[in-house]
């Protein structure tokens, strides 16, 4: 099966995997075993060299955050500043203000996208500079 989570396809070289291994199956089940044994190496040897740590190949990566901050004037505005500079896109976005009296706290939930030279260390430090941030993490 192929899945979208976080505006992000997961599991389609399971289900890639699970074809390629059903035509070897038939290949060799029809008395194929040339070209079944042929795709087989074929198969292993760009597993190996695709799921290599290749910079050239990565996309950008998506990852979703959970920010609860101070509920002041322009808190969000600065944060959303920030990501904007760092060319970091936001995907999706949720607010939920927590109403107490001494303590007035919004929780921002987001699907942000990230450039491919940033690295998640990057961004949390990047989100901890606003003053108003108090926790940040991510799912």
């Amino acid at each position: 099966m192929i899945f979208l989570q976080r505006q992000t396809v997961k599991s389609l070289t399971t289900a890639a995997g699970i074809w390629a291994t059903s035509g070897i199956g038939m290949a060799i089940g029809a008395g194929l075993y040339w070209i079944g044994i042929s795709v087989t190496v074929l198969i292993l040897i760009a597993q190996v060299l695709l799921h290599g740590r290749f910079n050239w190949l990565e996309g950008p990566k998506t990852e979703q955050l959970v920010v609860r901050m101070e509920d002041q004037p322009g808190a969000v505005e600065s944060l959303q500043r920030i990501l904007a500079d760092k060319s970091i896109a936001i995907l999706n976005f949720q607010a939920e203000k927590w109403s107490k009296k001494e303590d007035p706290v919004i929780e921002l939930e987001m699907v942000v996208r990230l450039p491919s030279h940033l690295t998640l260390q990057q961004l949390m430090t990047l989100i901890q500079e606003v003053n108003e941030v108090r926790t940040v993490s991510m799912h």
